[in-house]
């Protein structure tokens, strides 16, 4: 018997028609404990399958200390087949009810300790694809909420700008106090960077400040 919880879609934002951010809550309040990287099962009354409660695992984007909803990241990929889950929760809006299965899975938590039994330092390298960005999504939102102060370095590729669905979480943690960027590259390259670091604040070493600061330096060529 598969042990589940009643809970509620509270929100729904769709980044583009087929991809989508959406939070559930539990009907009774209790968030259970879970770690950063984990998953957990979902399942919701699938229409075309006469109602029949369908079941299906997605990572977890949320983090461990908010203790109001869970978040997710969702595609909708309609080829060869649509998926039976995911295609119902793009029918379904905030208030529908949903049913949710305890969080599992150790393959991404975060590792806390070496061999030794040292305290594990190391910088932490995540690599997306899609909304495999997930995990990574709560891994930097529950780091930065305790206070842990290990480097992550987060690389998410999309077939498309508008699919890197978290970049505004990320960019906005980005400021030329804590940046400094090295580019090589063709000059349209630089300009197009800068074109986006500009209105940040971010000055190249040719245009250093009166104090001489700067954030960017760079070569290119063509």
């Amino acid at each position: 018997m598969v042990e589940e919880s009643k809970a509620t879609i509270t929100y729904t934002h769709f980044l583009k028609e087929d991809l989508m951010i959406f939070r559930v809550a539990p009907n009774d309040g209790i968030m259970p404990e879970y770690e950063s990287g984990q998953f957990l099962t979902f399942g919701i009354p699938v229409v075309s399958e006469n109602y029949k409660l369908i079941r299906r695992a997605y990572s977890i984007a949320s983090h461990p200390e908010n203790r109001k909803y869970f978040e997710f990241v969702v595609r909708w990929v309609r080829k060869p087949l649509p998926g039976r889950v995911t295609t119902q929760l793009f029918y379904t809006s905030e208030g529908d009810q949903v049913y949710l299965g305890k969080p599992t899975g150790n393959a991404l938590t975060i590792n806390q300790k070496l061999p030794d039994g040292s305290k594990d330092e190391r910088r932490i390298v995540c690599i997306a694809g899609g909304t495999g960005i997930a995990p990574f999504v709560s891994f930097a939102r529950h780091l930065n909420v305790v206070g842990d102060k290990r480097e992550i370095v987060v690389l998410h590729g999309s077939s498309y700008v508008d699919e890197l669905s978290y970049k505004g979480l990320f960019r906005e943690k980005i400021t030329k106090e804590n940046t400094m960027f090295y580019i090589c590259g063709w000059q349209g390259t630089i300009d197009g960077v800068m074109d986006y670091m500009a209105p940040k604040g971010f000055v190249t070493m040719h245009d250093k400040r009166k104090d001489g600061s700067f954030e960017v330096k760079y070569e290119s060529y063509g």
